[in-house]
């Protein structure tokens, strides 16, 4: 069998050792893509891009409180494998954002995932060259694009009056010892200026600084003999003028200091603190970035999206298996197979309603809250990104809402029931103008009297499944009478083998009838008398009659 050649043979990385770095870059690179990196997300870096989205009135975006309660932040680094902060970015972004797109569109985007799956030489150019991009410094790019940049201040003049006489004290210190005072008095000077009003300008430096590497990236990817076909390419070739007049003027500003060597670090820090360098060449670049803005976003989009599609192209290949969704103007609520991604070993259920909405009772443990949080995650990624994890669904183009936590608010002296009527006051607000939101609802009202939360459930359930669908979990088997013209009813349940108490997972249609909750008391050692009693009680309110 001939022997497969290796693209840098090892006796050459011994002569030159940027090859060996590359060879390590690559490897870095082939484990990245099967999720064989751990990642510490920095949640607060990650989600900048997303909430300068937000602010500038993105719209049709998962709610906080929806995306905490089906724990969205463990799927997003589940999903993510992206090799650059700004593809890192727009990942969270695009899984916060209900996308509207056609069954045509969805499955053209597909082509596009199997098109970076199939063609790993080429993918893996350029996620090394999106790798250069993976610094804390690059997640401050998009306050380029969103945020006021600071203007020169008219007293600018004195900056270089002082930046002058600096450098030339500097330079005939070393001929005449006099001047070492004037280098002393200008550099003091120089760098109280530096912390004063450098400080302001710290993040933008820092952005400025990717920027440069962000445009070389750009440039880079549009030189490619091979690619993969993506409309991002195109993109970046259409502002090929663009990255190139940008690049004239940041060149200096292309290194992140964090990633020079010690005597490198020292004149950087020399040349800005003292002679000012980076202030002025941030007077010059403002206006030029304000006048580009729009296009530089869109190069920044191109590049992090061809990131992120790398990267669900990814989680694709490792999957089990996923289904493309279809999506319907009938509807029908319909998943096959319907698997979480976080369990370990889930236990896949299929469920199929027109038009009603779901009410789903049984004991605790059993799974009730994991398959609503499931049905809840898998149509936010059917939006999002155009994959579930089922085998088959067909869905309307939903909106999620979820109110699955409930936290206790000690120091605003709201009680879990406060928090839920208001959450609850909500979902009715967006009832009245909505037909197409998904309400996940996990124990409604569990913080009031039986009586009242019975009622109150009835009413509010039977509001909100007017024009929408509402899947909620309950233990009130009360609600499965009142509620059954609107909701279809399902259940989980338990079984007890030679005194063993076990769940098989898997939903069920029709009422709930088991009654295992007294069994279970007696056969952790409750008293005889205590389950004699439970029972009779138990007969009497299921039977009044």
């Amino acid at each position: 069998m001939k022997k497969k050649r290796t693209l840098f043979p090892e006796h050459m990385a011994l002569f030159f050792p940027f090859l060996r770095s590359r060879k390590k870059k690559l490897e870095y690179i082939k484990n990245l893509w099967q999720g064989k990196i751990p990642k510490e997300q920095n949640f607060e870096q990650v989600a900048i891009y997303h909430q300068f989205k937000k602010e500038s009135g993105a719209k049709n975006l998962v709610d906080d409180k929806t995306w905490q309660d089906l724990d969205m932040d463990t799927i997003f680094s589940k999903i993510d494998t992206t090799a650059g902060a700004p593809g890192r970015q727009y990942l969270y972004h695009l899984l916060r954002t209900i996308s509207h797109k056609s069954n045509e569109e969805i499955q053209a985007k597909h082509g596009e995932y199997k098109r970076i799956a199939e063609q790993g030489e080429i993918r893996e150019q350029l996620q090394l060259l999106l790798n250069k991009l993976d610094t804390d410094n690059a997640y401050l790019i998009p306050f380029l694009f969103f945020e006021e940049m600071p203007d020169a201040p008219g007293y600018r003049f004195l900056f270089y009056i002082s930046a002058l006489c600096a450098f030339f004290s500097t330079v005939l210190a070393f001929y005449y010892s006099p001047f070492i005072l004037g280098v002393m008095v200008f550099g003091f000077i120089n760098i109280f200026i530096h912390l004063f009003y450098g400080g302001k300008l710290s993040e933008h430096l820092s952005s400025i600084s990717q920027l440069s590497q962000m445009l070389r990236t750009a440039v880079k990817i549009c030189k490619l003999k091979k690619n993969l076909n993506l409309p991002q390419i195109k993109t970046l070739r259409n502002y090929d003028r663009v990255t190139e007049k940008m690049l004239k003027g940041i060149t200096y500003l292309l290194h992140d200091p964090n990633t020079l060597d010690e005597i490198q670090a020292i004149i950087f820090f020399y040349l800005n603190m003292i002679c000012l360098l980076d202030i002025f060449l941030f007077f010059k670049l403002r206006k030029k970035i304000i006048e580009n803005r729009q296009k530089l976003l869109e190069i920044f989009e191109a590049i992090a999206s061809i990131d992120a599609s790398i990267s669900v192209s990814s989680y694709l290949e490792r999957v089990g298996y996923y289904a493309i969704p279809c999506f319907n103007k009938n509807r029908e609520i319909s998943f096959s197979a319907v698997y979480h991604p976080l369990l370990e070993n889930p236990v896949a259920n299929s469920i199929g309603i027109y038009g009603q909405s779901v009410l789903i009772t049984g004991s605790n443990m059993a799974g009730k809250t994991t398959f609503i949080k499931t049905i809840g995650v898998n149509t936010i990624l059917a939006r999002a990104l155009f994959f579930c994890h089922a085998q088959q669904a067909n869905i309307p183009e939903l909106t999620v809402k979820a109110m699955i936590r409930r936290e206790e608010n000690i120091e605003g002296g709201k009680s879990y029931f406060f928090d839920e009527v208001e959450q609850v006051r909500k979902f009715l607000e967006i009832s009245k103008t909505s037909e197409s939101t998904l309400f996940l609802i996990d124990e409604i009202f569990r913080g009031t009297n039986t009586v009242e939360r019975v009622s109150a459930s009835e009413a509010v359930l039977s509001f909100l499944a007017g024009k929408n669908f509402v899947f909620v979990t309950t233990h009130d088997v009360e609600l499965q009478k009142l509620l059954e013209k609107k909701y279809i009813m399902y259940h989980f349940s338990e079984k007890i083998i030679d005194d063993q108490y076990t769940f098989d997972y898997k939903l069920k249609q029709g009422p709930c009838r088991s009654r295992n909750a007294i069994r279970l008391l007696q056969m952790t050692g409750y008293p005889e008398e205590i389950i004699k009693s439970a029972l009779q009680t138990a007969s009497r309110i299921g039977n009044p009659h």
